[in-house]
């Protein structure tokens, strides 16, 4: 039993299960063109920075197919065979041998995760905790979840569509089902001035809101209605998941 045990964490630190081969952009000075076609006179409808990494679906001649085109085989190296991929290459294994998120994960382990990357970047216990507040509602704190009853809900926040996250972090070569990824996306919204708009019940902006002092309650709902904006509000359960992890962390 300890043996197959011992054996199984190594298993976890050293791959991760991908459903597609995975490539590293190589070589180039600039970008990396993507085409809509296999081939030199396709239409340019991306880009790929170098050491970007992308997931791949199939090889058509020289060309390797991802969600968003076609680039060229010769500035590209593979970093994967028959669907795995190093853990260098993932989000870091963290100390109770779970992948950076994932729901193998405890409401505890996510919620600290969550807490520790975003103090890190100078955000408020009372921030994160009125976002944590959002995210208990939303997702049960589990990271790899579809919206309840279909409606393309994905995620920690359930952003709607799932592929406004998938995509994105398909893109900058992240598993999109861990926590850090999804942390490092909210972080990305802060960083481009996206998804946290003001609204007449909080005029908070996200600059302002990660730096507040006002109550994890008062903050949950500022964040659900200038982040999240739900389809259902359930206000009170925000509420009290937020002070809930304001009184843990």
């Amino acid at each position: 039993m300890k043996l197959f045990s011992i054996t199984t964490l190594l298993l976890i630190n050293i791959c991760s299960v991908f459903s597609n081969d995975v490539y590293r952009v190589k070589n180039v000075d600039s970008t990396l063109n993507v085409r809509n076609k296999a081939n030199i006179n396709g239409k340019v409808v991306a880009s790929l920075k170098n050491k970007q990494y992308i997931f791949s679906d199939k090889v058509n001649n020289n060309w390797v197919h991802f969600y968003k085109g076609y680039a060229s085989k010769d500035y590209l190296t593979k970093i994967t065979t028959g669907g795995y991929a190093h853990s260098d290459y993932l989000i870091p294994v963290d100390g109770n041998n779970n992948q950076g998120g994932g729901n193998n994960q405890s409401k505890e382990s996510v919620a600290k995760e969550v807490y520790n990357f975003f103090k890190a970047k100078g955000w408020t216990k009372n921030a994160i905790c009125g976002m944590l507040g959002n995210m208990e509602r939303e997702s049960g704190l589990k990271p790899d979840t579809d919206e309840i009853g279909g409606g393309g809900g994905y995620g920690l926040l359930q952003w709607t569509p799932g592929s406004i996250l998938k995509n994105w972090a398909n893109s900058k070569g992240y598993n999109y089902r861990t926590t850090k990824t999804q942390c490092l996306r909210i972080q990305y919204d802060y960083d481009n001035g996206g998804q946290f708009l003001t609204s007449k019940e909080c005029s908070l902006t996200f600059a302002k809101y990660i730096k507040s002092t006002k109550s994890p309650e008062y903050l949950a709902e500022c964040f659900m209605h200038n982040y999240e904006r739900p389809g259902v509000y359930a206000l009170d359960e925000r509420k009290s998941y937020a002070r809930k992890w304001f009184n843990k962390l």
